[in-house]
């Protein structure tokens, strides 16, 4: 192994289920794999549902640290991405309602925990904000948190509708139905035939 490998490379061909069963023996290396795998489809679907950088961010540190802490939450009667897409989804959904919640209290249509961004954050949300001009992308933006999931586990990830289901802990039918009703309000609002 070369000094430019990651400690993980012995790992590379190992399954994620495997590699989970690694983890709950604390298995370090296996773990960084699973995070270099896993880490940017778990914070783009935190970004999209929760619509926010840092907060994304968190929320992925937290799926992992979470999963680190207790790798036996993971139940190998389902692929682990499908548990980790329904942890994701879950987080990112429970922090939108504790934002709204914040929200009401604060008796403000702002954050309260939210600080001056710092001018390098802005730099880096005015490039997203830019590639999420396109009218389909500000559309998907207005879904409703699950609905977006949805469309984001079925068309960028490509899982089957069935997984989709299963990563965001609901029935077969409910998936389709989220599917269906997201793809009639893009056609309605783009004029989509």
């Amino acid at each position: 192994m070369s000094k430019a490998e990651p400690a993980s490379a012995g790992l590379v061909n190992f399954s994620d289920e495997d590699l989970a069963v690694q983890v709950r023996k604390q298995d370090e290396k296996a773990f960084e794999t699973l995070l270099i795998r896993h880490e940017d489809r778990v914070y783009h679907l935190a970004l999209l549902i929760v619509g926010r950088t840092e907060e994304a961010r968190d929320i992925a540190q937290e799926v992992f640290l979470a999963f680190w802490e207790d790798p036996g939450a993971y139940r190998p009667t389902a692929r682990f991405t499908t548990w980790l897409y329904r942890v994701t989804s879950n987080r990112s959904i429970s922090h939108l309602r504790t934002r709204a919640i914040r929200r009401i209290f604060s008796f403000s249509d702002n954050d309260p925990t939210e600080t001056a961004p710092d001018p390098e954050e802005q730099a880096d949300d005015r490039v997203e904000r830019e590639e999420r001009d396109s009218s389909l992308e500000s559309e998907i933006s207005r879904l409703p948190a699950r609905q977006r999931a949805a469309l984001y586990l079925r068309y960028e990830e490509d899982l089957p509708v069935a997984e989709v289901a299963a990563s965001l802990g609901i029935s077969f039918k409910s998936a389709e139905s989220l599917l269906f009703r997201a793809k009639t309000t893009l056609r309605e609002k783009l004029k989509i035939a």
